[in-house]
């Protein structure tokens, strides 16, 4: 695991508001962010993919989201970068054949 990675755990108690707050304000500062779930939330793999699709909807913003084992990777996604003022298309060189 990467240094300064942020990781959650999601316990019995299951998915809560205050769970969705921290993790909503945890991904101002980043971009991937780690929940792992306890054995004891989940019993199946299948619960495991319907818990992502909660946190996905519940947070506010886009994020997709990858599942490894009992660890779902939350990533947030950014939207395309606007290379210059006024949506003016970067200078491109002209190649001559």
């Amino acid at each position: 695991m990467k240094p300064g990675t942020l990781v959650f755990q999601i316990g019995k108690n299951g998915l809560t508001q205050t769970g969705i707050e921290h993790l909503a304000s945890a991904f101002g500062k980043r971009k991937v962010i780690k929940v792992q779930l306890l054995k004891s939330a989940v019993s199946d793999r299948k619960k495991i993919d319907e818990i992502a699709q909660k946190l996905i909807d519940k947070l506010p913003g886009k994020y997709n989201y990858r599942i490894i084992g009992f660890t779902i990777i939350l990533m947030k996604r950014v939207g395309p970068k606007k290379h210059q003022k006024n949506n003016v298309p970067p200078r491109t060189k002209d190649f001559k054949l």
